[in-house]
C-alpha cells in the first residue's frame, strides 16, 4: 500500500501542477495545458484551454464533468463530420440529448452523416435506439423509422425496437390511428429491462423511458418548442424566401420548426410590415386541428395586453393551415432560466409573466400550458405569454362559444410545469393551475433547476402529486425566507391553498424585492 501524503506535500504537488500549466500555456502547449487543468480536477478550465487549440471533442468532454450537460452538447456538434471521431462524438451527442430529453435541429443535422452507416458497435447500437427515440418525441416519424431499422437490421430483438417501428409505420399509413394512441393505455410502453450500457469518455447511456402514447399524450397536435428536423419532411410544404402565401405575405427566412409546423420571419405586403408566420404540418381538412386554430386566433385576439403575443389573423396555403402574428426579437424565459439572472431581474420577469396570465383570467382563459417556452423575453425585456392552444375558456364572454374539444381522458401540458388537477382531470382544470405552473417557473428561475426531476415521464407526473419541493433557498442561501414562503405557496397540491389570483400572487413578488439582494 502506498504511503499516505501529508497535506503540505499535496499542497506541493499542486504547486507543482499549477507551475506545469502556467509554464505550459506560456510556451504555448495548449493541449498539454489542457490535460494538466483537467488532471487537476478543473475541467472547465481545460474546456476552455481545448477549445482555444481547437479541440471541441475534448473540450465537450470537460464540460460534460463539469456538469454543463447544454454546453457539452454544444461541443459535440462542433465535431467535424471528417474528424476521426465524429461517430464517437455523435453518439454521446445523443446520449446527452435523450438525458435532457430535448431534440433540436443542430443535432439532427449533425447526425445525417452518422444514420447513413449501419451501426458498428453496441455503443453505436444504443444510439440509433435513443435517436429513434428522440425522433419518435419529436414526432419526426419517418426519422424515428429509419433509426429503428437500422437497430433491427443489427439486432432484431433489440429491446421494444420492433414495436416502437410498428406502431410508428401504422401512425404514418392510417392519421385517424394517432388519436387512437392518444387514449391507448400506455402500461406495455415501458422503460426496456436490458440495454447494453457502455460508453466512452465516462459519458453515461439514459434511455428516454416514454412509451408510444406517453411520448404522443403530451401535445394533442404536436409539442410546442421542441425543435424538430431541417430536413424536409413530406406533410410540410417547403417555402422559400420570396414565397408569397395568400397574395399578401412575402417570406424572407424560416426562423424555427415544431411539433406542429415552420415559423418564417415574413413581410405583410399590404401593410409593409415585418410579421411571423406559423404554417402547420398537418392539412386544414383536419377538423379537430381547425378548431384549434380557430379557438388560438380567438383567445389571443381578445386579449391585448402588453405582456399577451398579438395573432392577426389565419389563412390557408396549399392545403395547409397558417397564422400571421406579431414578430418577436428575443429569447424564450428558458435563456434567462440557463443564464441565471439575479433574483430580482427574476422577480420582475415573473412580475410580467403573472400580468400575461392574468390578462387571459380576467377573460376567462386558463391557458393549461404556462412553461419557459411559452414565455418569450423581448430584447426590450418585455415578457409575452404566447401559445393558446391548449387554452380553454372558463367563462364565456358575450358571443363567444365554449365548447371544448379535448378527448376523454386526454392529459395535456408539459409534465414539468403540470398541476396535479391537470394530471387527474385536464379537462376541469381551473385557474390555479397555471398559478401552480407559474410557481415552478419561479422555483427554476430562482434556484436553476425544477422543483420535480425525472426520467420517466409516469415518475414524474406521481411528484407532482405526492412530493413536497425543497425550499428555493436550500438550493441557494442567498434567497430569503419570504421567498421561499410565496414559490411555495403556488406548489400546493390543493389548488385552493394556492393564491387566490394572479394579481395577488403578483403583489408578493413585488414586496420580495425589498428581500433580496440588489
Amino acid at each position: 500500500m502506498p504511503p499516505r501524503l501529508s497535506s503540505a506535500a499535496i499542497d506541493a504537488v499542486d504547486r507543482d501542477r499549477e507551475q506545469e500549466l502556467s509554464d505550459l500555456i506560456r510556451a504555448g502547449k495548449i493541449e498539454r495545458a489542457a490535460h494538466v487543468a483537467r488532471a487537476m480536477g478543473n475541467p472547465r478550465y481545460g474546456a476552455r484551454l481545448f477549445q482555444e487549440a481547437e479541440l471541441p471533442y475534448q473540450a465537450a468532454v470537460c464540460l460534460y464533468e463539469a456538469g454543463d450537460r447544454e454546453a457539452s452538447l454544444a461541443g459535440f456538434l462542433e465535431v467535424d463530420p471528417e474528424d476521426a471521431r465524429y461517430r464517437r462524438a455523435c453518439v454521446q451527442a445523443i446520449r446527452i440529448a435523450t438525458e435532457l430529453g430535448i431534440m433540436t435541429r443542430g443535432l439532427d443535422r449533425f447526425v445525417e452523416r452518422f444514420v447513413e452507416q449501419a451501426p458498428s458497435s453496441e455503443g453505436e447500437l444504443l444510439a440509433f435506439y435513443q435517436l429513434g427515440a428522440l425522433y419518435q418525441l419529436g414526432e419526426l416519424f419517418d426519422h424515428a423509422c429509419e433509426a429503428f431499422s437500422r437497430v433491427l437490421c443489427a439486432a432484431p430483438s433489440y429491446a421494444d425496437a420492433a414495436q416502437r417501428l410498428a406502431v410508428i409505420e401504422a401512425v404514418l399509413k392510417n392519421e385517424g390511428l394517432y388519436r387512437a394512441i392518444l387514449r391507448q393505455d400506455a402500461a406495455t410502453w415501458r422503460k426496456p429491462r436490458a440495454l447494453p450500457s457502455s460508453g466512452p469518455e465516462r459519458v453515461a447511456p439514459t434511455i428516454l423511458a416514454e412509451g408510444a402514447s406517453a411520448l404522443l399524450a403530451s401535445h394533442p397536435e404536436g409539442p410546442s418548442g421542441t425543435l424538430v428536423s431541417a430536413r424536409s419532411q413530406k406533410s410540410t410544404p417547403e417555402l422559400t424566401p420570396g414565397a408569397i402565401i395568400a397574395d399578401r405575405y412575402r417570406i424572407e427566412d424560416e426562423i424555427g420548426r415544431g411539433g406542429m409546423g415552420i415559423v418564417f420571419r415574413a413581410t405583410d405586403l399590404e401593410l409593409d410590415e415585418a410579421i411571423a408566420i406559423k404554417v402547420f404540418s398537418q392539412r386544414r381538412d383536419n377538423r379537430d386541428l381547425v378548431h384549434r386554430f380557430k379557438q388560438e386566433l380567438s383567445l389571443c385576439r381578445s386579449l391585448s395586453h402588453p405582456n399577451v403575443i398579438r395573432l392577426h389573423d389565419i389563412g390557408a396555403h396549399e392545403g395547409r393551415k397558417f397564422i400571421s402574428m406579431e414578430l418577436l426579437a428575443g429569447a424564450s424565459l428558458r435563456v434567462s432560466i440557463h443564464d441565471r439572472v439575479s433574483p430580482r431581474v427574476a422577480i420582475r420577469l415573473l412580475e410580467q409573466a403573472c400580468a400575461g396570465v392574468l390578462a387571459a383570467h380576467v377573460r376567462g382563459v386558463v391557458h393549461r400550458d404556462v412553461k419557459p417556452d411559452n414565455l418569450f423575453v423581448t430584447t426590450d425585456g418585455i415578457v409575452k405569454l404566447m401559445d393558446f392552444g391548449l387554452a380553454k375558456r372558463l367563462v364565456a364572454m358575450e358571443g363567444e362559444p365554449t365548447e371544448e374539444v379535448t378527448a376523454a381522458g386526454f392529459v395535456g401540458g408539459s409534465p414539468a410545469y403540470m398541476a396535479p388537477e391537470q394530471i387527474t382531470d385536464f379537462g376541469q382544470v381551473s385557474f390555479a393551475a397555471d398559478l401552480y405552473s407559474l410557481g415552478v417557473i419561479a422555483y427554476e428561475l430562482f434556484t436553476g433547476v425544477k422543483p420535480f426531476q425525472h426520467q420517466e415521464r409516469a415518475e414524474l407526473l406521481q411528484m407532482h402529486m405526492r412530493e413536497t419541493p425543497e425550499p428555493p433557498s436550500m438550493k441557494d442561501a442567498r434567497l430569503p425566507p419570504e421567498l421561499d414562503a410565496v414559490v411555495l405557496r403556488c406548489l400546493r397540491k390543493d389548488p385552493r391553498a394556492r393564491f387566490r389570483s394572479c394579481d395577488e400572487l403578483q403583489e408578493e413578488l413585488h414586496a420580495l424585492l425589498a428581500s433580496v439582494t440588489p
